[in-house]
């Protein structure tokens, strides 16, 4: 959800931004601050969804061990999978924040990084938004890399791998 919002603020401000056909380096420059202010309020929630997706898990996962440690004549491996099972999804739900958290970064940082190109022309301006992008792509790239292993990684502790 909290994605969505920033995909449909940085289109609104990217829209705005293109409005604007020609910016004094001081317009360029208040751009930029608040680009860069916005991508600390950002950045910072998304921390604080992290912290209480994460928060919440660990609770989940608390509840879980204590039910399976209260259960001491239940079958051994049955205690051990509903375990792997806990630490499996905690693990994807930490997956799931650190993402996200990523995710909100490079799009801030992609904002911030196309406001200091507005203020550029011609070819240097042509390579900062190449630059840019491409640095918003690997960004993204390797948040999606970094989930898929944590996924992995959570399939196989919920396999008791």
């Amino acid at each position: 959800m909290k994605t969505r919002s920033l995909i449909f603020s940085t289109s609104a401000l990217l829209a705005l931004t293109l409005a604007a056909c020609s910016e004094t380096p001081r317009e360029t420059a208040e751009d930029v601050a608040e680009a860069r202010q916005e991508q600390r309020e950002e950045v910072q929630d998304a921390r604080a969804d992290a912290s209480e997706q994460i928060s919440d898990a660990r609770a989940d996962m608390r509840e879980v061990s204590a039910e399976v440690n209260a259960d001491l004549n239940k079958d051994h491996s049955d205690a051990q999978q509903e375990l792997n099972d806990a630490q499996a999804e905690l693990t994807r739900a930490e997956a799931d924040a650190s993402y996200d958290l990523a995710i909100t970064k490079a799009d801030a940082a992609y904002q911030v990084a196309k406001e200091k190109c507005d203020g550029m022309t011609g070819e240097q301006k042509d390579a900062c938004q190449v630059r840019a992008k491409a640095d918003h792509e690997v960004a993204v790239a390797d948040a999606k890399a970094k989930l898929e292993s944590w996924e992995k990684s959570a399939d196989r502790m919920a396999k008791g791998k």
